[in-house]
């Protein structure tokens, strides 16, 4: 019969020599994956639904993802070590934070254009309803994660208001993606120290998250 064929795919940067700079090895991988990418795209555009421009076909989408970072970002949002629970508060993150590819279109798109008073305020209700959209996505989820897998209640606040900071979702642009994520990190940290909640490991655990988003950096600096 017809061989298995899959329009997705994932894979691992490893390298052991001590003396690399992992950031260069990463960025120049990514680059390779951009002109992979750009060449299966058609010079001919189609429309796509919701969109008044042609776009070049097919659409291709790379998304990044850094697994220290999101564990450190669930160990200080207090989400027990259990598979089932990690997995689905993983999977919480990924559908709430992450820019819809339309979004980064969009975006990429609008900024292009000149903007008026008009479309800047439509910009702004779009986001707007977008978020709320999100947020009720967000609660939907962390509410069937303490009913069905056993998600503790705390956690569950925790991790909602460390996405309310400017995560939901995050910003197309990867920087600003990045900045937010640094700053729902600080903000979830004043809180625990004006409440009193601070502690060792979870403190070492902050500075693990602040690590993972400076790698991040370093990477976006190396493509540039």
């Amino acid at each position: 019969g017809h061989p298995r064929e899959s329009l997705e795919a994932s894979f691992d940067i490893v390298f052991q020599d001590p003396n690399a700079k992992g950031e260069f090895l990463e960025a120049e991988t990514v680059m390779v994956l951009c002109q992979a990418m750009t060449l299966m795209t058609l010079q001919t555009g189609r429309k796509i639904e919701g969109l008044p421009w042609s776009v070049p076909s097919p659409l291709w989408f790379l998304r990044l993802t850094h697994t220290r970072l999101s564990d450190a970002i669930l160990d200080v949002c207090g989400v027990p070590q259990k598979e089932m629970v990690r997995r689905a508060c993983l999977h919480i993150l990924t559908c709430c934070s992450a820019c819809p590819p339309l979004g980064a279109i969009l975006s990429k798109r609008g900024k292009k254009q000149a903007k008026t008073r008009q479309t800047s305020q439509k910009n702004r209700c779009d986001k707007k309803a977008c978020r709320a959209f999100v947020q009720s996505d967000l609660d939907r989820l962390l509410e069937y994660a303490m009913k069905r897998q056993e998600l503790p209640r705390d956690a569950a606040n925790r991790l909602r208001n460390f996405l309310s900071h400017g995560c939901l979702p995050l910003p197309a642009n990867f920087d600003e993606a990045l900045d937010a994520l640094q700053e729902a990190s600080r903000k979830l940290r004043l809180r625990d120290a004006a409440e009193g909640k601070g502690d060792t490991r979870r403190s070492k655990r902050f500075d693990d998250v602040t690590r993972g988003i400076r790698s991040l950096k370093q990477l976006s600096i190396a493509m540039r």
